[in-house]
């Protein structure tokens, strides 16, 4: 297979690419500039947010050839290295599937080995929450006194799983779900770069329904444009990824309004036969609800648009 999905083709490669996370990027890209790089960091936020990307990034960023800098090269061998995952001295580990006590005392072992090429020895532990008990304690003492040429980059969804112990350690970043109009203008810019047609309204559909996730709107653009015959529709949409035409909630709130119970439970039944889900479907029609709100508050071109 020579197709590579959205999500991998665009997945942001500097801290320039980044979107909607402007304050973790100055926060970190003035730190390499001051030299002030704490030696363990807890990525926070809902997923597909750009936490496992940025922690790649800043990899990049501390073991460029023209490093450390804000902005790597992305031309170096360390920098392609690290995109292609086969630098070994940025090491990516899976929480969830490494989550024992002996995988972690394993890279305590390895930890204190230096670099064999790069500045710095780097770990990313992704889903970190998944980690047991026993291996948050063996990895305790490693960030109590962690060597000089080791960073440590933990991304997570859950940081309440995660002990205090060693969150105390860690410098944390919370990563926000994007805004729908940023969502949107990057995927007009990839359908731009791909040759492909999609209406507005379908990219602003997908903009809300992947609720603040990018990594999800790209997918679910990605399903849509496999699945449509030309421009996708919101038909196509509706049908590869549940999500409601706008009509079907007017409907449905018509219904609340006149307080017409069977018009009520037709609706939700539409949209369970369709495929959606329960949750879906409280979901969408929160969605949906707050759309309408904002058009009746501030205007028709205020759709899709988040409070600040």
């Amino acid at each position: 297979m020579s197709y590579r999905i959205l999500a991998r083709k665009y997945r942001p490669r500097s801290f320039a690419d980044v979107i909607g996370q402007d304050h973790i990027v100055t926060a970190l890209s003035r730190a390499i500039e001051k030299d002030r790089l704490g030696q363990a960091y807890l990525l926070v936020g809902p997923r597909g947010t750009g936490k496992t990307s940025t922690a790649r990034i800043l990899a990049k960023a501390v073991n460029c050839t023209q490093g450390p800098t804000g902005s790597p090269c992305l031309e170096c061998e360390a920098c392609h290295e690290i995109e292609t995952g086969n630098d070994a001295d940025v090491i990516e580990i899976d929480g969830a599937s490494n989550n024992g006590v002996d995988d972690v005392r394993a890279l305590r072992e390895r930890v204190h080995y230096r670099p064999l090429r790069d500045r710095n020895k780097i770990y990313i532990i992704d889903e970190v929450q998944r980690l047991s008990g026993p291996a948050f304690d063996a990895l305790l003492k490693t960030l109590e006194e962690p060597p000089d040429h080791a960073l440590f980059l933990f991304a997570t969804t859950d940081p309440h799983k995660i002990p205090d112990t060693i969150v105390s350690r860690c410098q944390v970043f919370e990563f926000r779900r994007l805004r729908e109009v940023d969502i949107q203008a990057k995927l007009v810019d990839i359908c731009a770069r791909e040759g492909v047609e999609a209406p507005e309204d379908v990219l602003g559909a997908i903009a809300r329904g992947c609720r603040g996730g990018l990594r999800d709107a790209e997918s679910m653009l990605d399903q849509v444009l496999a699945v449509a015959e030309g421009a996708p529709t919101l038909d196509d949409l509706e049908m590869i990824a549940g999500l409601a035409r706008p009509e079907r909630w007017l409907d449905l709130f018509e219904a609340v309004a006149a307080d017409d119970p069977a018009g009520v439970l037709g609706a939700i039944d539409r949209f369970l036969q369709r495929g959606g889900t329960e949750r879906d479907f409280v979901q969408q029609g929160a969605d949906a609800l707050r759309d309408l709100l904002h058009i009746v508050l501030l205007g028709e071109d205020a759709i899709g648009v988040e409070p600040s």
